[in-house]
């Protein structure tokens, strides 16, 4: 899917969909999947996903999801997220390069988060979670961030370990 001028995938209101294999080049957002629940996101490419109203610039955006795993992804260059996951549940963030975005992985709103086996590099930021609570973090690559690799606000019930952080202005906050 290349140079489309709004969403590439675009799911709502759906149950058990997988979305594999795509290649998704150059559009508003990459894929979004919105009230649904036990999908499976593997094995993307979004890259150069742009600014433009509301969520654009995205690579993969999820918003009151339940029951998700995202494994296997790249998601590169896009201007403003690698991934964001709002007022989502049950959400599986398993061995995807999230790199060269403007941000790396947003996080509202949500809870039962895992995040593990992460390349989140050269981006403002890592993963910022904020007013989500029982969040693993663990065994992620964090490198080059600008800002910070794990920022996390208004968070709680949140397990951080074995975490490699290199170059960046600040570890965990």
């Amino acid at each position: 899917i290349q140079e489309c001028e709004d969403i590439a995938i675009n799911i709502e209101n759906s149950n058990s969909i997988q979305i594999e294999n795509n290649y998704i080049y150059y559009c508003l957002l990459g894929i979004k999947l919105l009230g649904a629940e036990n999908c499976i996101i593997k094995n993307n490419k979004v890259f150069s996903s742009f600014s433009g109203f509301y969520d654009g610039g995205t690579g993969i955006y999820l918003y009151n999801c339940e029951n998700v795993l995202i494994s296997n992804n790249e998601l590169k260059d896009n201007s403003d997220f690698g991934l964001v996951i709002s007022t989502s549940s049950l959400i599986e963030s398993i061995s995807n390069e999230i790199s060269n975005n403007l941000q790396g992985i947003f996080v509202s709103s949500s809870s039962f988060l895992v995040f593990e086996g992460n390349n989140c590099s050269h981006t403002s930021y890592g993963i910022f979670a904020d007013k989500s609570f029982e969040i693993i973090v663990k065994k992620n690559f964090f490198l080059n961030n600008e800002n910070f690799a794990v920022f996390l606000l208004n968070a709680y019930k949140v397990q951080v370990e074995k975490n490699y952080i290199q170059k960046g202005q600040i570890g965990l906050y």
